[in-house]
């Protein structure tokens, strides 16, 4: 999502006329082809009073919920239709696609297709799906609308360019499972002194550790500020103690103070070279 804004933010001259346009596929899985001879059984209601003696088994010709055959084969589809489309499947990320002559750019995750590019280059594609799936489409832009929620992400069109911030419910919930809600609000996530280890938490403490500590951690793409202090978070999840509980806690109470980041792609010439910086 972020190499798409990113995308969408760049070449200032085109940027006003560029767009995000947002796509649920209803019904997405049943428009793949199963790649396995699968067979399962019709269930009775369907035959009523008529039901033969040992039931009714039929033949799989789409992918079903459930099948371990249903994210393979929807990949399959949807790398199908974008190629038909004159799209190019990303060589880093089968997840890209990238239209050359206009320049659009598609991330696609689950029955979720996000384009970014010019108004008739979307509505092209837009249309050549159509040809093919069932689809709800939102477009943000300076003509359309001005935010849309993505992937639990609320994505912003603003005339300097583009935003997106996580939803903060995540804090919410964190903070509830610490009994924190009224907590003073800390000014870093990190302990500036290693807090002492202490004695290991006991079955239900530990099973609220690592709870917290993946949603933390599940955070962290979208918060690169509790980045460092997730890691540290997560480095005795088999055997929390005290001292653990105390640096949960306190990105607890940072993210108390700060319950949402947002990230933005401010519009930019593309770069001519990529600079690099080590340590």
């Amino acid at each position: 999502l972020r190499a798409l804004l990113s995308a969408a933010a760049t070449n200032s001259a085109e940027a006003a006329a560029t767009v995000v346009a947002i796509v649920d596929v209803k019904r997405a899985y049943f428009a793949a082809e199963i790649q396995r001879y699968v067979r399962v059984r019709i269930p009775s209601e369907y035959w009523g009073d008529d039901v033969p003696p040992g039931g009714v088994v039929g033949k799989l010709h789409k992918c079903l919920y459930g099948t371990r055959d249903v994210s393979r084969g929807w990949q399959a589809k949807v790398h199908a239709v974008m190629a038909e489309l004159g799209y190019t499947i990303g060589r880093y990320s089968p997840c890209l696609t990238y239209h050359r002559s206009s320049g659009t750019v598609n991330l696609f995750h689950g029955d979720d297709l996000v384009f970014a590019g010019s108004t008739g280059a979307v509505q092209e594609v837009l249309r050549g799906l159509g040809q093919h799936f069932q689809l709800t489409t939102t477009i943000v832009g300076p003509h359309d609308a001005r935010e849309a929620s993505l992937l639990n992400r609320v994505v912003r069109w603003d005339p300097e360019g583009w935003s997106y911030a996580a939803d903060d419910r995540h804090v919410q919930i964190l903070l509830d499972q610490f009994s924190l809600q009224d907590c003073k609000p800390h000014a870093t996530p990190n302990f500036v002194t290693v807090p002492a280890e202490g004695e290991e938490l006991d079955h239900k403490q530990g099973w609220t550790y690592r709870s917290a500590a993946v949603r933390i951690s599940y955070l962290v793409q979208d918060r690169p500020d509790i980045q460092y202090a997730s890691k540290e978070a997560c480095r005795n999840m088999a055997k929390p103690h005290a001292g653990d509980w105390q640096r949960l806690t306190a990105i607890a109470h940072y993210l108390k103070g700060q319950p949402r980041l947002t990230l933005w792609f401010r519009y930019q010439e593309c770069p001519g070279k990529i600079e690099a910086t080590t340590d």
